[in-house]
């Protein structure tokens, strides 16, 4: 290798160990709030994706007349909802 490499990648690894012993947490610590987070957020996908597969499944156990009647309930909610919207959509407050 030649002397001006081995130069900057030790001029690097310093700035790394530095960087990580001044900064406020130290490299490679576990955050238990940051995983507790994380966690959290998974368990609330895994709980979306389970809710839909039993209404996606129940919808499917139904029979033809049923299908068609919660179609149609579904579109007359959702125009009943779509009239309720004012025009330039809901005001954050």
């Amino acid at each position: 290798m030649k002397p001006k490499f081995c130069k900057f990648i030790a001029f690097i690894v310093i700035l790394l160990i530095l960087g990580g012993a001044g900064g406020c947490r130290t490299l490679f610590v576990d955050n238990p709030e940051k995983k507790a987070a994380k966690k959290q957020q998974k368990d609330f996908r895994e709980n979306a994706k389970s809710y839909r597969a039993s209404v996606k499944d129940h919808y499917d156990n139904q029979s033809k007349k049923t299908k068609r009647r919660m179609k149609k309930n579904l579109k007359k909610s959702e125009r009943k909802l779509k009239k309720r919207m004012p025009k330039g959509g809901w005001e954050c407050r």
